[in-house]
């Protein structure tokens, strides 16, 4: 009798607690459909939001077609890709406010872009697009996602991060322009000295820049190179004028001169100091060994 009666509370207890797993199932799937529910809800004002910001910007009313159309498109890729649909709107409104032009075809630039990996932000797009649109006259998509995969390229074979580059195309790109390069000078003189120095990108940039200045403009720094058989300049036959060769091809011609020189030597000191400062003499020196090693920046 005794051996029935604990059966039927075993029983019991077996029943209540499968009644009680079947309830807290049921419960935590309730409330993963809430959860999904208020993100969803959330996303969606946001997404309101980024386009009522893109309507005021460009003076357009919220129910414009180019609104609406700016909407439908972010919409598509989220569905298609995965990508956030807001996030996406966000940058595009960036664009906007920075006066720089928003299309259907730059929407959906941004939203397949920013699928990498190795970009953890959105708006770090927006904030290159506009120094390559004000400093490099880079605007169509097609140049755009050549840049992209530029810098996607710099940042794998690197130890410099998207942010780095990213980065460094704020501070170093009037730098790099008015010096007579471009986007892939910056993305490969930053990544190279960057792997060699270890520093910090923005340290980096900043280096650069003083570098940039100092080959381009320090008379001292010219008639050092001059006693060492080097010129950054050449005449230029049309406008009858020397002309600056370009950071890049000054680097290279300064680091040939630098390892021409014994190691060690009281002049190879002289050197990188003149260029880069004793405070950034260390970065100036990474900028010399990485030309040498790759004799150009650029990859073959």
């Amino acid at each position: 009798t005794h051996t029935a009666v604990i059966k039927d509370s075993t029983k019991g207890i077996g029943a209540l607690a499968k009644s009680y797993t079947t309830m807290l199932s049921s419960s935590l799937l309730a409330f993963a459909g809430i959860s999904k529910l208020t993100q969803a809800m959330k996303e969606n004002l946001a997404i309101q939001e980024r386009l009522v910001n893109l309507a005021q910007i460009r003076g357009q009313s919220l129910f414009s077609s180019d609104i609406q159309g700016f909407g439908q498109v972010a919409r598509r890729q989220g569905a298609t890709t995965g990508s956030s649909i807001s996030g996406v709107l966000g940058a595009a409104g960036t664009l906007a406010q920075a006066g720089l032009g928003v299309n259907a075809e730059k929407i959906k630039l941004l939203s397949e872009l920013s699928l990498s990996k190795q970009i953890s932000d959105v708006n770090q797009l927006s904030e290159s697009m506009i120094v390559l649109d004000r400093v490099f006259g880079v605007d169509s998509p097609k140049d755009i996602r050549r840049f992209y995969n530029s810098l996607l390229e710099a940042a794998k074979t690197s130890k410099s991060s998207v942010e780095d580059l990213n980065t460094a195309m704020t501070l170093l790109s009037g730098t790099i322009a008015q010096t007579g390069g471009d986007y892939k000078t910056l993305l490969a003189l930053v990544s190279r000295t960057q792997s060699v120095s270890n520093r910090p990108a923005n340290e980096v940039a900043r280096a650069l820049q003083t570098i940039g200045l100092r080959l381009t403009s320090q008379e001292s720094v010219h008639k050092l190179l001059e006693q060492l058989g080097v010129t950054l300049y050449e005449f230029d036959r049309k406008t009858g004028r020397k002309l600056f060769v370009g950071l890049e091809e000054a680097v290279i011609r300064v680091s040939e001169a630098f390892y021409s020189l014994p190691e060690g030597s009281s002049t190879r000191f002289d050197l990188v100091k003149a260029i880069s400062g004793i405070r950034r003499s260390n970065i100036g020196q990474a900028l010399l060994k990485a030309a040498k090693d790759a004799r150009t920046f650029r990859k073959e």
